[in-house]
């Protein structure tokens, strides 16, 4: 998508990046992802189960921060948690994350069943697409879904 053009409704942006918590290098791209209507997704993080685990990103207020579930709909031991550098309770919203089968790199046939929250952000994405079908919805709305 083109970050020098204003989408008319909010798009979501999955991103898998990360790495310390309370780091500030990606909010320049948060604000101008906002600004375009852009619903800014990032995987919290691997480094549960303790807690003020949330890693950057997905530890910023301005962000959708996704944790992974297990198949009992439990926090998986590895998602990181919040609280964040800040106080921000994190994370946003947690999804399926744990034994995920997926496309993996091996063939255009192959697949595996692999684990950790960016496995359980691109289902918040998908969601916040369908969500983002009503066109009233603002980033603000949908973060709050």
């Amino acid at each position: 998508m083109d970050l020098t053009q204003t989408a008319t409704k909010p798009q979501p942006r999955q991103q898998l990046l990360g790495g310390g918590q309370g780091a500030t290098f990606y909010n320049d791209v948060i604000k101008a992802w906002r600004a375009a209507n852009i619903v800014p997704i990032f995987a919290q993080g691997n480094a549960g189960p303790s807690c003020a685990t949330a890693n950057s990103p997905g530890d910023s207020s301005s962000v959708i921060g996704v944790g992974a579930t297990t198949s009992a709909d439990g926090i998986a031991s590895f998602s990181s948690l919040g609280p964040a550098v800040g106080g921000a309770v994190k994370p946003d919203v947690s999804a399926p994350g744990q034994n995920v089968r997926s496309a993996w790199s091996t063939s255009d046939e192959s697949y595996s069943t692999i684990s950790g929250t960016s496995m359980a952000a691109p289902h918040v994405a998908g969601c916040s697409t369908f969500a983002l079908k009503r066109p009233s919805l603002s980033y603000d709305q949908v973060k709050a879904c």
